[in-house]
């Protein structure tokens, strides 16, 4: 299992993460994570996909509070998450629209 720490560098925006920030009960949250743009290539478990909708991928403790609905900024896009899925690592997918 991964731990806190390994987990940390695999979100550091100095390397491949950039930040979105969610507008959770009113006040902005910025989070290191991963953005992919609707029909963007993915690689999932090693099988490469077609990403269909943009997707924010981050740790689950950095997006406390945020569910369906919340606002997200990501390179100065304005999205709406219209899920979370935790996959299990201490890491979640925001499905966006």
């Amino acid at each position: 299992m991964i731990s806190d720490s390994e987990l940390d560098g695999c979100f550091e925006t100095e390397d491949f993460a950039q930040n979105a920030v969610f507008t959770v009960s009113g006040s902005p949250v910025t989070v290191a994570g991963y953005f992919t743009a609707g029909s963007d290539a993915a690689e999932q478990y090693g099988i490469l996909v077609e990403a269909v909708d943009p997707s924010f991928t981050c740790r689950t403790t950095a997006i406390t509070g945020v569910t369906r609905g919340t606002a997200v900024t990501v390179n100065s896009a304005s999205y709406t998450v219209q899920r979370v899925q935790k996959i299990g690592t201490g890491v979640s997918v925001c499905y966006l629209k």
